[in-house]
């Protein structure tokens, strides 16, 4: 009988902590794009400094991008609520990590594309190459990744700055 209340307080402190969300409060350094393992996206690397502890953190972004007839175009609805970065402002973000199976609302996301995942219910994953035509649909401004992990943002606004 110890057992099994032992196991289920062991699982739900695991399931909780999954589930946890993380408050940071963050101050936009630069903000620059990189490419990413699809030649459908670009990744947008936002680089912050964490005011509670000044660690340098890369949020990244992974944005479709579509060809145009003079080249191709970057579809960035910013974050969340379509909030845009700026150098030098701070940020409150809320964050949750989720597994790429949370993902329902895009048919053609990066993560289910690109990303091996640890296991179904792992918000840790590692990149893999595999090109895929450019197909926008959706909005991606809520799914971000941070150190190979990946997260849903639950809310954003702007602290201070400009």
């Amino acid at each position: 009988m110890i057992r099994v209340i032992l196991l289920t307080f062991l699982f739900l402190l695991g399931s909780s902590v999954m589930a946890q969300e993380e408050y940071l409060t963050l101050k936009c350094v630069d903000i620059f794009y990189t490419k990413t393992h699809n030649l459908g996206f670009v990744n947008k690397v936002i680089c912050c400094r964490n005011e509670m502890n000044g660690d340098t953190l890369m949020v990244n972004q992974k944005i479709p991008i579509t060809t145009v007839y003079d080249g191709f175009r970057i579809y960035d609805k910013g974050l969340l609520n379509g909030i845009f970065p700026r150098k030098n402002n701070v940020y409150i973000i809320v964050i949750q990590p989720i597994n790429v199976s949370v993902i329902t609302d895009l048919p053609y996301n990066y993560y289910a594309i690109n990303c091996i995942f640890e296991n179904d219910k792992s918000p840790r994953f590692y990149e893999i190459t595999k090109n895929t035509n450019d197909k926008y649909l959706g909005s991606y401004q809520r799914y971000i990744d941070i150190d190979n992990k990946l997260y849903l943002i639950a809310h954003i606004s702007k602290l201070y700055g400009d």
